[in-house]
């Protein structure tokens, strides 16, 4: 697979729907790896996915993962001086060419998955991709056998609300198990919208419950 025709896009395809060999992950530096949650796709300015959970050897950390194509992208983009990147936990990339830091200078642990892309795959994203129709995939539905496609929607159904539930019983834990502080936080957090979600959380943890 030739790196000039990769995108970032079709990172994200593949880390959002976990498309690719996830055996025995392990950052750069040797660290074993367990992805946990690959978080959510920002479609705004900033990290790429947001609340993301992954453990690195015996320790689990929760915040942002970034993708790029090349690990020196990161330099490229001037992350390594901007604060917005500093809760990255992971960095995901096709090819590592060099180590990255953010801007407190602490080194942004790095997972390549350059080696675990299926060439299948990436041909077939590329076919729809670049197909015409309004709905991509149009021409092939009816040849997906019917209880295949239940069983897959109603998977992703799991996983959506797993997900969900994961992040409500961190957030339970974080507040002492108090339901009422808990409902509190949702509930602003659920009035700002996604985009301020996760600042709205910090607020609400670092001021007195009424």
């Amino acid at each position: 697979m030739e790196l000039k025709k990769i995108s970032e896009e079709f990172l994200h395809y593949l880390w959002r729907l976990k498309r690719f060999d996830q055996s025995n992950l392990t950052t750069t530096d040797g660290q074993a790896i367990m992805i946990m949650s690959g978080g959510i796709l920002n479609h705004n300015a900033g990290p790429d996915f947001g609340q993301g959970k992954v453990r690195i050897e015996n320790t689990t950390w929760a915040g942002n993962i970034e993708i790029h194509i090349k690990s020196s992208d990161w330099d490229k983009h001037k992350h390594q001086y901007d604060k917005a990147y500093d809760n990255v936990i992971l960095h995901v990339v096709y090819e590592h060419d060099k180590d990255i830091r953010n801007s407190q200078g602490n080194t942004i642990p790095t997972l390549v998955i350059g080696n675990r892309i299926d060439q299948a795959l990436y041909e077939r994203y590329l076919l729809f991709k670049d197909n015409m129709d309004w709905i991509p995939c149009a021409q092939h539905i009816g040849s997906v056998d019917k209880d295949r496609v239940g069983l897959s929607m109603y998977q992703v159904l799991i996983e959506r609300l797993e997900n969900k539930m994961n992040r409500i019983n961190d957030l339970y834990l974080k507040v002492d198990k108090d339901w009422n502080r808990l409902f509190y936080i949702l509930t602003a957090k659920y009035l700002v919208g996604k985009v301020n979600a996760e600042a709205a959380e910090v607020l609400m943890l670092s001021i007195p419950y009424p």
